[in-house]
């Protein structure tokens, strides 16, 4: 908390848009708990809005060139004020002068104005010529739900604008839409992109906030999107991969019965194991159990040619074996028992993202599926066919884990 302090007083109060005032958190929230949802040639962006702030006017979003991911940016691009810092473990980066040469693989070529922490600086020069400031390498936002609507600002440029009303509504989490590069070029399918957020205010965008933590992220198409299955009680569907071509979309099976738990085959219960060797997803409803009249649960064979990867309880997330963190996407799992072991299925909540990967030959492709909100047709009739709308995506770059975090 010193530091920051400290780092609070060498601030000046003489920004502009395009080299604006860094803030100290304690005076305006940075975003916070930044994620990226992967999309065919899009990511989306969600993050936690803290800012009740009456002179918050929006958000600058950032995105670095084609294939610079937070493992480059630590290679090349490493911040080094202040001390500690460390961009794959969320956290922040102040704009200021020994961080410079972080900024410019966001396309910012202006040096910052302001001095970092004197207690960790290099005293390095980096001597950047005038160029691009930070309003003009920010990157529009677009609607999530409606592709086509800008909402980006008009002055002071702002990449997704403060919503009409009072000052309350920074509150909560925000969504923006990344289609394109800072060029306008569309996003390319397989190349990594990073991103990171900056809280934005004052009449002229003259003040902006420490970054979010930084994430990296791979768009990629869908495999299956937005399609809604209905699936009776007691049964369930597998979704088949063909690994030699997986950006083609899986063979889905007719409704299969789900057995019982003490047979072998099953995996309807949590406790049931499924012995299947497709390199599959199955996705099954149960509704034998007293204390769950309903459940939906997602299983992967057991033979571990495909595996659930396994979750904790924070936003930063751990899997099975090899990688060290988790697909962005993903929200922190509210149950108890966390993914099982390969060959057992993990109870699925509505409007929430699993991660899984894919073994071909060695080779890992990672993917997530995400289910919509499920909705039984008759609310009474616990075997009545249940709505599960569904999206799959599988990754379109091997043994990659750019898009972790």
């Amino acid at each position: 908390m010193k530091k920051i302090l400290f780092l609070s007083a060498l601030l000046v109060a003489c920004g502009d848009a395009s080299d604006p005032d860094t803030i100290n958190p304690e005076e305006l929230a940075p975003p916070l708990r930044l994620q990226t949802v992967t999309g065919d040639g899009s990511v989306e962006l969600r993050w936690q809005g803290n800012n009740f702030e009456e002179d918050l006017v929006g958000y600058h979003v950032f995105i670095s060139d084609a294939d610079v991911d937070v493992t480059a940016l630590k290679a090349s691009y490493a911040p080094v004020s202040p001390t500690g810092i460390d961009i794959a473990n969320n956290a922040t980066v102040p704009y200021c002068t020994e961080n410079a040469t972080f900024f410019t693989a966001f396309g910012i070529t202006q040096e910052p104005s302001t001095a970092c922490d004197d207690a960790s600086s290099t005293g390095a020069t980096l001597s950047l010529a005038e160029g691009v400031g930070v309003v003009d390498a920010k990157v529009d936002c677009y609607d999530p739900d409606e592709a086509t609507t800008s909402l980006a600002g008009t002055e002071p440029g702002v990449s997704l604008k403060k919503s009409t009303g009072d000052y309350a509504d920074g509150i909560g989490i925000q969504r923006c839409l990344i289609k394109t590069d800072r060029a306008g070029t569309a996003l390319q399918n397989g190349k990594s992109y990073s991103f990171f957020v900056v809280a934005v205010v004052g009449d002229e965008a003259d003040g902006i906030s420490w970054t979010s933590n930084v994430v990296s992220d791979t768009p990629a198409p869908a495999v299956v999107d937005n399609t809604t299955y209905t699936l009776p009680a007691a049964k369930y569907k597998s979704f088949s991969f063909n690994t030699s071509s997986l950006g083609a979309a899986p063979t889905v099976s007719a409704d299969t019965s789900c057995g019982t738990a003490s047979q072998t085959a099953a995996i309807c219960g949590v406790f049931g194991t499924n012995t299947s060797t497709t390199a599959g997803l199955y996705l099954a409803r149960d509704n034998s159990a007293t204390g769950y009249d309903q459940r939906i649960f997602l299983s992967v064979p057991q033979n571990g040619s495909i595996e659930l990867l396994y979750k904790t309880a924070n936003m930063t997330d751990s899997v099975k074996t090899g990688a060290t963190a988790r697909l962005p996407g993903d929200m922190a799992s509210s149950e108890t028992t966390l993914y099982a072991a390969d060959g057992k299925g993990v109870r699925v909540a509505s409007r929430q993202i699993y991660d899984f990967r894919i073994n071909v030959s060695s080779t890992y492709y990672y993917g997530k599926i995400a289910i919509g909100d499920i909705s039984y047709k008759t609310a009474t009739d616990k075997a009545s066919d249940a709505s599960i709308p569904v999206t799959i995506v599988v990754q379109s770059k091997a043994n990659s884990y750019d898009y972790l975090r």
